[in-house]
């Protein structure tokens, strides 16, 4: 962001405000604005260039939504985007989309204060109606499911694997559940000539 500056362009962050990373990218700027939503670019000044990096766990299609957004409303402004959404997160954004359009429910694990696990949620919920955000194994419940359903899991990168682990297991012993059941369901109606 610095040589931007020094290169004459107005600092955009696309982040949270006051996420840490935004904080640290800004703390030494004079000058500049923080978009998020739409809207938000509705509130920046005109300006001949403008210098727009963005968060790390910003979602890379939002991020470039609103490059797009900001070039719309000053088309003789030279927009220069720098690219720093990390790779892992483009990757498990990338993934997340697949996943989401593949399944019938998501279930996202992470944080509840987690920005990419929020954005997670955001974009597997844009692909699947049942999304929900646990923190743990002890948040799921059995009415998110049927025995029908699909179900994918995703995780923040910060999540541990063992709290991946436990939603698994517990997802695989509903499962065996629900299969028992049914199995025993077809044994009444098979005896009973149902």
């Amino acid at each position: 962001m610095a040589q931007l500056v020094a290169e004459g362009f107005h600092p955009v962050i696309i982040g949270k405000r006051d996420h840490v990373e935004v904080r640290g990218l800004t703390e030494d700027l004079i000058e500049f604005d923080v978009v998020l939503e739409d809207d938000d670019v509705s509130r920046i000044a005109e300006r001949p260039r403008f210098g727009v990096a963005a968060q790390t766990t910003q979602p890379i299609e939002k991020v470039r939504r609103l490059v797009g957004l900001i070039r719309e409303r000053f088309p003789k402004a030279d927009v220069r985007f720098v690219d720093t959404v990390c790779q892992p997160t483009k990757q498990r954004q990338n993934a997340a989309v697949e996943l989401a359009q593949q399944c019938s429910v998501v279930i996202v694990i992470g944080g509840a204060h987690s920005n990419n696990t929020r954005e997670l949620v955001s974009t597997c919920s844009r692909h699947c109606e049942r999304v929900h955000h646990v923190q743990s194994a002890a948040e799921l419940l059995s009415i998110w499911f049927t025995e029908d359903d699909t179900v994918g899991i995703t995780a923040g990168t910060s999540t541990p694997d063992e709290t991946i682990e436990g939603v698994e297991r517990w997802l695989g012993e509903f499962a065996d559940f629900q299969n028992r059941i049914a199995e025993k369901v077809g044994q009444l109606s098979h005896s009973t000539g149902v």
